[in-house]
């Protein structure tokens, strides 16, 4: 019995100690599908994050409902129609189905499930295209794609949406936006814009407790862009000696390249690189080396050389 008692304590301390993060979507929200596809990929990804942070995706988001004394049911009207109602009922039904076969180990997996329905839905988006991406979603996941469907399509995908309703509604303050992010149950402008950036280094900075490797292990390369014409890159404040080479590909069939040795200045490793003519295209252009997959090669050499090729 003292065992049992010191293993729920020992239960009860890890949860509480753990940070929380709540994200709050609609299926068909551009700004959604990009945080799920970039930061929110990256977190789940990151081996162990779920040892730092717990994170949830509620699908729901600016919905109109009205309650229908007849059916004694609410209707809902979705930002973006119909087809996104039924993308959110997809997305709760996955989620909901995954936590039932899998009880203890459920929470990354639900985040996956709406990263995979984001990554497989393409438009001209329909019930149709959703159930093609339930199905792909279902097979690498473990579950039923006609599970999903019948959920969906039935009295429990509306209880779901419902239950996803209550809480989005319940929001203080109220939700202005998606995706709408809480960290610990509150709404921060602050944490909320760091986290749309890199989840794991805001669940890096902010966690109390023994951190997992990625947080010291990780380096994060970003590069900005100053009127298209000063490069910069932070390297997690570690000095390097860099050589960094670019070559652009894009829809204006750009072919540049650039061999600048960069130097330290204000925090930064910076080089005026005039000869780079870049478009609009390319500024603000940010890109993450282990998880980008527009990067096609990277390469960190013991003598201090930083070699890049992005296509």
């Amino acid at each position: 019995m003292k065992i049992l008692g010191l293993a729920l304590l020992l239960t009860i301390a890890f949860s509480q100690s753990r940070l929380s993060v709540d994200v709050y979507t609609e299926s068909l929200c551009p700004d959604c599908m990009e945080f799920l596809l970039n930061s929110l990929t990256e977190a789940v990804d990151t081996p162990d994050i779920d040892q730092m942070v717990n994170i949830r995706v509620i699908p729901y988001g600016n919905v109109k409902r009205v309650f229908n004394k007849t059916t004694g049911k609410w209707q809902f009207t979705c930002q973006h129609g119909s087809v996104e109602c039924y993308g959110n009922y997809v997305q709760l039904c996955g989620q909901s189905i995954l936590a039932s076969k899998y009880p203890t180990d459920n929470e990354i997996l639900q985040v996956q499930w709406a990263i995979c329905i984001d990554r497989r839905i393409f438009k001209p988006y329909t019930n149709t295209r959703f159930d093609e991406a339930a199905n792909l979603c279902a097979a690498d996941l473990g579950i039923s794609g006609t599970a999903v469907k019948e959920c969906a399509n039935g009295d429990q995908g509306y209880k779901l949406h419902r239950a996803a309703a209550e809480e989005t509604d319940a929001l203080s303050p109220a939700h202005q936006y998606v995706p709408w992010i809480t960290t610990n149950k509150k709404h921060s402008v602050t944490d909320e814009n760091l986290i749309l950036e890199d989840l794991v280094q805001w669940a890096c900075n902010n966690y109390k407790g023994q951190k997992i490797d990625a947080c010291s292990t990780r380096m994060k390369l970003s590069v900005q862009y100053d009127q298209c014409q000063t490069l910069l890159i932070n390297l997690n404040n570690i000095s390097f000696s860099v050589t960094f080479q670019l070559i652009t590909h894009f829809e204006q069939q750009i072919h540049k390249f650039v061999d600048c040795v960069l130097y330290k200045q204000n925090g930064y490793l910076q080089h005026k690189c005039q000869e780079l003519q870049l478009t609009y295209t390319l500024c603000d252009y940010n890109f993450f080396p282990f998880y980008n997959k527009e990067l096609q090669a990277f390469k960190y050499q013991s003598t201090n050389e930083l070699n890049i090729t992005l296509l």
